[in-house]
């Protein structure tokens, strides 16, 4: 028995824009099966020949587009610049050789099965929660189906549910009646094209459903041979002979897909990724190309498709759609970057392979991702980093996570969020309480039915306290304690990138926060008379527009800096006092803004004395510098 194999093939034509310019019916009689199956023998035969006695590519398919078109069997027969030779049978279908790469372990006699070594923006979320993975390679093509495995174990642990796919199930059955809402579809397969006229290519993958007489008199795929969606591709099966002790590929004939069939029988899930595997899955540069089969794929559902420019080879058209799919889902196994990272979207992934040199690789094919109206797609929803607002009491989610709301949910500390207030491609605000669940912790967002990564939001709490001595026995004491939530993590701007924070990191103290003054004692002259006396005291509430002279209120905000471990936070409190502007022993009279700053004897902090009405109002202004409570790390600051 042949093994079905990786196809380097030989396939019959489509036409571009969605079949346009492809004959919809035969030019001549149809061929008896048994006329087009010796035909076929005798290209194989020397498809075969060739392979043992041609030195170079393109001396095979010069002398192997002479053959058959010296056969009486062909009208036809070209070169095309994608080392594809196709052939015209005289009923109008048409035969192309796809010079590309060899079954993947394929070197010579025997049957190595290497280890492969592992490779050193706002946009839209796929809406389906399926994913397909499959290869036409038949049995035990471990460098095929080892990836396969790994990207689904890695799309499961994201939430998807994966199709099951017997290794080696492409078959045309397979094809026309099971590619249907997949969200993630990946197919490793063979490409090639022929020519409609100089201009003008036609692009096939290859299937794994051999060529028979009896699936020739099948219903189905006779109209579909006889519509242009199925056509014939001949490969080689993975398979050795010798002659001589000269070993070669052994070849046989299987059907191909075109973009007939894709628009037909194939549908995905809104925003889908489609990832074709196949060599000059992504060449456009001359004609169509590929260009009619990557439309097809966009009019049914694709948001994104990627592809290769040229011919593709091992261990690069393996390594690649492990690195993008690890990267989509954040499974970070796979070349993991350190520390782990966030889920990305399918551009930023492909852009960051171009900075590493994965792609192209050592070989002239490079993987293009072409983007349906240009916006960028993921698998997942991606947080970069969440922002504390205190005075409105909302929390800021910045990151990528589609652009439709309505199935979207966010929570926080595993407590959904009840009042989403925005939501759109990079920024969601939501209202989170001032205290207790829900809020701080882990934030999560949903979105298509697919989970976020988590991003922390860090609650610490610091015990400030102040106190400001005037002459003789004049005291004003300040005792707070702030409670701060904020994002302390580092982030990536780009996949592959250093983390880094988003420095400094502001805030305002959470309305948790407690603050009590006192202000006592007198001064007086050696008569004693009063020269001045401090009186007052309360536990003021918050109020986030509070300014000097705001009477019995409070405010305080600051900024962290991860970088210098600097932590800042200055306070404004307000209360009556009866003052007359006596100034605290050692201190110093500055001029600074609106008011009289008062250097006290610690060089981290001062006071402001600042006059306000009514007449002897007093405004305390402290800031200090690197608290005792200043923020430490912990689990929760992990970057991504």
């Amino acid at each position: 028995m042949k093994r079905l194999a990786l196809l380097i093939g030989i396939i019959v034509s489509l036409a571009c824009g969605g079949g346009g310019g492809v004959p919809t019916t035969t030019t001549g009689p149809e061929m008896p099966i048994a006329t087009r199956q010796a035909a076929m023998a005798k290209v194989e035969a020397k498809a075969e020949d060739l392979y043992r006695t041609a030195t170079t590519t393109a001396a095979r398919n010069t002398q192997l587009a002479a053959y058959m078109k010296a056969l009486p069997e062909f009208t036809d027969a070209k070169v095309t610049e994608d080392e594809s030779v196709w052939g015209r049978f005289t009923d109008g279908r048409y035969m192309v050789v796809v010079n590309n790469r060899l079954p993947s372990w394929y070197t010579g006699p025997g049957r190595p099965q290497a280890q492969l070594p592992r490779a050193a923006k706002p946009g839209k979320i796929s809406t389906a929660r399926k994913a397909r993975l499959f290869h036409s390679f038949g049995l035990n093509f471990g460098q095929q189906q080892d990836p396969i495995g790994e990207m689904g174990t890695w799309l499961t642990q994201a939430g998807y549910t994966v199709a099951p796919m017997p290794e080696g199930d492409a078959r045309l059955a397979t094809l026309r009646d099971k590619v249907s809402g997949d969200g993630f579809f990946y197919f490793n397969t063979h490409g090639g094209s022929f020519e409609l006229s100089q201009t003008e290519k036609v692009f096939c993958i290859g299937s794994s459903t051999l060529k028979s007489d009896d699936n020739e008199r099948l219903a189905e795929i006779k109209a579909d041979l006889n519509s242009q969606k199925v056509v014939y591709m001949t490969a080689p099966n993975g398979e050795t002979k010798s002659i001589l002790g000269i070993s070669y590929p052994d070849f046989d004939t299987r059907y191909a897909i075109t973009s007939k069939f894709v628009d037909a029988y194939w549908s995905f899930g809104e925003n889908a990724i489609v990832f074709i595997n196949a060599c000059w899955s992504g060449h456009t540069a001359v004609g169509n190309g590929a260009g009619t089969f990557i439309l097809a794929c966009q009019r049914k559902g694709a948001g994104a498709y990627l592809g290769w420019t040229n011919k593709v080879a091992t261990p690069v058209s393996e390594n690649a759609p492990r690195y993008l799919v690890d990267r989509l889902t954040a499974a970070n196994d796979y070349n993991a970057e350190s520390p782990d990272q966030r889920p990305f979207f399918v551009g930023e992934i492909v852009a960051d392979m171009h900075r590493k040199g994965l792609v192209p690789g050592g070989g002239a094919a490079d993987l293009i991702c072409n983007l349906k109206a240009g916006v960028d797609v993921g698998l997942r929803p991606t947080i970069s980093y969440v922002q504390m607002l205190e005075p409105s009491g909302t929390l800021d989610v910045h990151g990528e996570f589609g652009d439709l709301q309505g199935d979207g949910s966010v929570e926080v500390a595993g407590r959904p969020v009840n009042s989403i207030e925005s939501w759109t491609n990079d920024l969601i605000v939501v209202k989170i309480p001032d205290s207790g669940a829900g809020s701080f912790g882990d934030v999560v967002v949903k979105a298509r039915g697919k989970e976020s990564n988590k991003r922390p939001l860090t609650k610490w709490t610091s015990n400030f306290s102040y106190t400001q001595m005037g002459s003789g026995t004049l005291k004003c004491t300040i005792t707070a304690k702030l409670i701060v939530r904020q994002d302390l993590a580092k982030t990536r701007t780009r996949p592959g990138d250093p983390t880094r924070w988003v420095t400094p990191i502001p805030f305002f103290i959470s309305r948790e926060s407690t603050l009590t003054w006192s202000a006592s004692g007198e001064h007086r002259d050696g008569n004693n008379q009063l020269i001045e006396k401090w009186t007052g005291g309360g536990t003021p509430p918050i109020d986030y527009t509070a300014s000097p002279g705001a009477g019995n209120k409070w405010l305080a905000n600051g900024a962290y800096d991860p970088v210098s471990g600097d932590f800042g936070v200055g306070l404004i409190c307000g209360g009556p006092k009866s003052v007359t502007g006596s100034i605290a022993p050692g201190g110093a009279l500055v001029s600074a803004g609106g008011g009289t700053f008062v250097r006290t004897l610690d060089p981290f902090s001062f006071v402001v004395a600042g006059y306000s009405e009514p007449p002897g109002d007093i405004t305390f202004s402290f800031t200090q510098w690197n608290p005792v409570s200043a923020p430490t790390a912990d689990t929760q600051y992990r970057g991504r």
